[in-house]
């Protein structure tokens, strides 16, 4: 088994290692119960505590992980035995049955010691009745366990009690309190009946802690922690960025802080594809499947009949409906409900004095569902959290970044490499090396690298201490491509001389053009301190805290680089981007105007000095601005791309038309401006030219592109901003679901329904209006699948609106899908 095996169903399958390595939010009460453990194995004193929490949530990892720590206490090894019992024993129905539970476990812990002094004693037992075979049993663990403490390491005690029975309660509490032996740490889905009533003889008995679920900043911190453990380099970084940060939310609203549905779907988090996705996540959930119908057999008739009921209305429902539909009485359904509460099968809600009942586990709703729907609502689940949870923009940019796109080109302007002079800072080092270190010089300015590396190979023969000589070793290699052998070089040029700002500098570089960005800022920072003044060390590592949405930092870095060298008109350049993407647009075009000022010939610079006056809405300024950007470079794209939304804010569309399709033709990989023309168009109804645009966007994108890019709620705000017509909104509306079900996107749909929502709930718009246009997708999208939750949240906001905001209405949506209306209900307030 290697060490970074993940079990999603049984942590106990798991190597210490890995359980610490993923281990989360209990540390205290780890600590706590192995306080109790070790007091119970010192002292007469002996404590019982019980975990409650709901399958997933972590009980096992808790209690794996406190076994493994416990069996790390030298000091205990004399004074505590321990029988870990299986997850699940089902065959327990008696006293005696769980002791031979306990003495089968002490076999599998201790089997020399069992085979020399219990297993013939073990054995005998099958031969006396089942009264004389209980009472010799407890005397031979009593005598086995001496003077020592035995841990019983159980879970599931609901359903060992549950096979005790009341008898085999009593006689198990009786040889616990007459016996100052045995210490519990046990686990359980709820208080059952066997510990809450006062009837019950362990009532009162456990020490009880509810496990909480995982917090979204916890799950996250489990989500890097399985990262670190499989050394998956990509995972890890993905997590930190912003797209990474809502897929976890997403997962989060799916599994509602349980540990398990964390282990399972961390794999799913870097899924480029839609389709990569949906497969794996359905074969999954089928995999789920069979352990939520096995609960299910747990259930009485009349229970699992409620459940079902649940299931199919996926939202919370009164317990006056349960009844009705259920065919029982009010009085049942209410005690039925009550167990199923304590069992941990659903979550009570209350409106006023009314009671509403819904599924505690999304994914138990789900999983039921595979089998009656054939995956169709599960894949629409995925296919609707994937799309409301992209983060388009944030994603393009931290993500793969295309030759052309700005920031590749920031890059390029900001970080061009200059090799070190070998005249001024090699040659005077090593006067015993001349003929060779001149041959290298020659090789090098005619660009013979592989030249000039056997020359460099042959210095280091003769003197291989030679810190510059390392330090130029490693600029040969960086021409030659060679950047993890440049690397090496740079690290031994370091070591030999670790004052050498000039070194960490080169290891830095190297490093953030292998992408190890944390590695590359560290050498910048070490550079820094050598020498406060090295101006490239600043540089770098303002870009590349800027690379990584530090932008305070970022520009501290470019004021102390531009402390250093007030006339680096690049410097002026990054600091106004940084500035910019902080929202601090004036700060931001002072630093644009300053970088001009030095050098007024740079295209990129006065492109995006025009955005910058654009976000200011100095709108006259910002053409004069691209003019003279395409005065310098009349065939860069993004100058038409700003220019086409300078007009438009103008209100000068045709014009912006104009510059979006140059645009187009300059870089045709900014399909997203095909939605830009498609947009303006609707604006001032060329509805042809509009669709037109629209079907050569989705034309132009794959598969996976078509989710991410194509933004619905652009195109479906204009039509619902015509005046209000049944007719005409059903003639554009079935246009613009033909043409997305042609290119198989319908689901993109739902972002731009449940987005214009806001707007559908405004003063300015009347209750029929909005009526109508709920009529309109019903009568139009009804039966796409693929919108259902869209229409139902359609549905529902129109309902709202309809009762003055009445919170009743919100209980028709399932839980997790509530939880998300609510926000976007929230956003529609502030």
């Amino acid at each position: 088994m290697q060490d970074s095996y993940l079990s999603s169903f049984t942590p106990s399958l798991m190597s210490p290692q890995t359980l610490e390595a993923i281990f989360v939010q209990r540390e205290k009460l780890v600590e706590d119960l192995m306080a109790g453990v070790r007091e119970s194995a010192t002292t007469r004193n002996k404590h019982y505590r019980l975990l409650v929490g709901m399958r997933g949530i972590g009980k096992t990892h808790t209690i794996a992980l406190l076994y493994h720590r416990l069996n790390q206490e030298t000091d205990l090894q004399d004074k505590l035995l321990i029988a870990w019992l299986k997850e699940e024993e089902w065959g327990v129905s008696s006293w005696l049955d769980l002791q031979i539970r306990i003495f089968k476990a002490l076999a599998d812990l201790y089997p020399k010691e069992y085979q020399d002094q219990l297993a013939a004693d073990v054995e005998a037992l099958y031969e006396l009745s089942p009264e004389a075979a209980t009472a010799r049993g407890e005397i031979i663990l009593k005598e086995f366990i001496g003077k020592r403490t035995l841990l019983i390491l159980t879970e599931n005690l609901d359903e060992i009690f549950k096979g005790l029975g009341d008898i085999g309660q009593k006689k198990f509490r009786a040889y616990l309190q007459n016996n100052s032996l045995i210490t519990i740490v046990a686990t359980s889905q709820n208080l059952s009946k066997d510990l809450t009533s006062k009837k019950r003889a362990f009532y009162g008995f456990f020490n009880s802690n509810n496990l909480d679920k995982l917090s979204l900043e916890e799950a996250a911190n489990l989500l890097t922690k399985i990262a670190q453990l499989q050394k998956d380099s990509e995972l890890n970084k993905f997590i930190k960025s912003p797209t990474g940060q809502d897929r976890i939310k997403a997962i989060h609203h799916l599994a509602g802080g349980n540990h398990r549905v964390y282990i399972i779907f961390s794999q799913f988090l870097t899924r480029n594809s839609l389709d990569d996705l949906v497969h794996p996540v359905m074969q999954t959930l089928d995999e789920l499947t069979p352990y939520y119908q096995a609960r299910m057999q747990w259930l009485s008739p009349q229970q699992r009949k409620i459940i079902e009921l649940l299931c199919d209305h996926r939202n919370a429902v009164p317990v006056k409906e349960i009844a009705q539909r259920c065919f029982i009485s009010h009085q049942t359904a209410s005690s039925q409900l009550k167990d199923l509460l304590t069992k941990g099968y659903v979550v009570k809600e209350t409106q006023g004095r009314e009671s509403f009942y819904e599924l505690q586990e999304p994914l138990m709703r789900i999983c039921l569902e595979v089998k009656k729907q054939r995956g169709e609502p599960i894949k629409l689940f995925i296919d609707f959290l994937r799309i409301w949870y992209t983060n388009e923009e944030l994603e393009d940019r931290l993500k793969q970044l295309p030759d052309d796109c700005l920031e590749k080109k920031y890059i390029i302007n900001i970080l061009k490499f200059t090799p070190l002079s070998i005249h001024d800072n090699v040659t005077s080092e090593i006067d015993n090396i001349n003929r060779l270190f001149s041959r290298y010089i020659k090789s090098f300015e005619k660009k013979d690298f592989n030249s000039a590396l056997l020359f460099i190979n042959e210095i280091i023969k003769v003197n291989s201490n030679i810190y510059k000589v390392w330090l130029n070793k490693g600029i040969v290699l960086i021409q030659l491509g060679q950047l993890e052998d440049a690397l090496n070089s740079f690290k031994i040029a370091k070591d030999i001389n670790s004052k050498s700002d000039i070194a960490w500098l080169k290891c830095g570089i190297i490093l953030r053009d292998l992408e190890r960005l944390e590695e590359a800022i560290q050498c910048f920072e070490e550079a820094i301190k050598i020498n406060s003044l090295n101006l490239e060390a600043w540089i770098q590592h303002g870009f590349l805290i800027g690379k990584m949405e530090k932008w305070k930092e970022a520009i501290q870095s470019m004021d102390k680089a531009l402390s250093i060298n007030p006339e680096d008109s690049s410097v002026w350049y990054m600091r106004g981007c940084a500035l910019g993407i902080l929202g601090k647009y004036n700060e931001a075009l002072n630093s644009y105007e300053k970088s001009l000022n030095i050098n007024n010939s740079d295209s990129l610079t006065w492109t995006l000095y025009s955005n910058n006056l654009l976000s200011l809405k100095r709108y006259k300024e910002a053409v004069n601005a691209s003019n003279k950007a395409m005065e310098i470079n009349p065939d860069y794209y993004l100058t038409w791309s700003i220019r086409g939304h300078i007009f438009y804010e103008l209100n000068k569309y045709e014009d912006a038309i104009i510059s979006y399709e140059k645009a187009l033709q300059l870089n045709s990989n900014e399909q997203r401006l095909y939605f830009d023309i498609a947009y303006i168009s609707f604006e001032i109804n060329h509805w042809n030219e509009g669709f037109n645009a629209l079907e050569n966007g989705l034309n132009s994108l794959d598969d996976f592109e078509r989710f991410a890019k194509v933004n619905s709620v652009t195109i479906i705000s204009p039509i619902f901003n015509k005046k209000p017509n049944k007719s005409t909104w059903k003639r554009y509306i079935k246009k613009l679901l033909k043409l997305y079900h042609k290119y198989e996107v319908v689901s993109a749909l739902s972002k731009g329904i449940t987005e214009n929502i806001p707007h559908l709930l405004s003063e300015m718009v009347s209750n029929k209006t909005a009526r109508t246009w709920l009529e309109v997708w019903q009568a139009v999208a009804g039966d796409k699948p693929e919108l259902e939750i869209a229409l139902r949240w359609l549905k529902t906001a129109v309902e709202y609106k309809e009762t003055n905001g009445d919170s009743k209405v919100l209980l028709k949506l399932p839980k997790e899908e509530r939880d998300l209306f609510i926000t976007l209900l929230e956003d529609t307030e502030a």
